[in-house]
C-alpha cells in the first residue's frame, strides 16, 4: 500500500533532516578537539539540545509508529505500551547486546527521569554516547518475537522486518554518520535544560 509506505518514508525524513543538523553542528569544528567540544553537552548545550529537540522526537516517533497499545503483563494483566517499553523488553538479560543492558539499568536507575519518554530520550543520548544508535536498531530489527509481540502489521519496523525491507536499510544508513560522531551528552541534560528553551 503506498500510502502507507508514504507515511513510513515520512517517518525516516524526520530522522534524515534531524542527522543533517546535527552533522552541520559538528561541522564548524576545525579539529578534533573543537570536534570533541561541539559533541559535549556540557560544553556546547547547543548539541543537546539538537538531540533532544530533533532526533529523540524523530526516532520516538519511529519506535511509537504501530506500538499495540497494551502489551499483556503476567502481574498486571496489561500495561500501556510505549517507546520505553520496547527498549525494556529489547535489552534482555544475556542477550548479544549486554552493553545496551548495561546503559539501560544506568537510565532506569536515574529517578529524576519521572516520564517513559525522558527515560527514552535519556537511552538515545546514552546510545549516542556509546555509538550504539545503529546497533540498537538493528537488534531490534532482528527480533521477530520482540516485533511480533509489541507491533501491530502496520508498524514500520513490522513492515521493515516484512514486505518492506528496505526501510530497515534507510533508517540504518541514515544512522551510520552518528555513529562516527563522539558525543558526550548528559543523561539529565533534559531536565537540566527545559526550563531555559529558548
Amino acid at each position: 500500500t503506498g500510502q502507507l509506505q508514504e507515511q513510513k518514508k515520512g517517518l525516516l525524513i524526520a530522522v534524515s533532516v534531524s542527522v543533517d543538523k546535527i552533522i552541520s553542528h559538528f561541522g564548524a569544528a576545525r579539529n578534533l578537539v573543537q570536534k570533541a567540544q561541539l559533541g559535549d553537552s556540557r560544553l556546547s548545550p547547543d548539541v543537546g539540545h539538537l538531540v533532544l529537540t530533533t532526533l529523540c522526537p524523530a526516532l520516538h516517533a519511529l519506535v511509537a509508529d504501530g506500538l499495540k497499545p497494551f502489551r499483556k503483563d503476567l502481574i498486571t494483566g496489561q500495561r500501556r505500551s510505549s517507546p520505553w517499553s520496547v527498549v525494556e523488553a529489547s535489552v534482555k538479560p544475556g542477550s548479544s547486546t549486554r552493553s545496551l543492558g548495561t546503559l539501560y539499568s544506568q537510565v532506569s536507575r536515574l529517578a529524576p527521569l519521572s516520564s517513559s519518554r525522558s527515560r527514552f530520550h535519556a537511552f538515545i543520548l546514552g546510545l549516542l554516547n556509546t555509538k550504539q544508535l545503529e546497533l540498537w536498531f538493528s537488534s531490534l530489527q532482528e527480533d521477530a518475537g520482540l516485533l511480533s509481540l509489541m507491533y501491530m502489521p502496520t508498524g514500520f519496523f513490522s513492515l521493515a522486518r516484512g514486505g518492506c525491507p528496505s526501510l530497515s536499510t534507510e533508517l540504518l544508513l541514515l544512522l551510520q554518520p552518528l555513529s562516527v560522531l563522539t558525543f558526550h551528552l548528559d543523561l539529565l541534560f533534559e531536565l537540566e535544560h527545559h526550563h531555559h528553551h529558548h
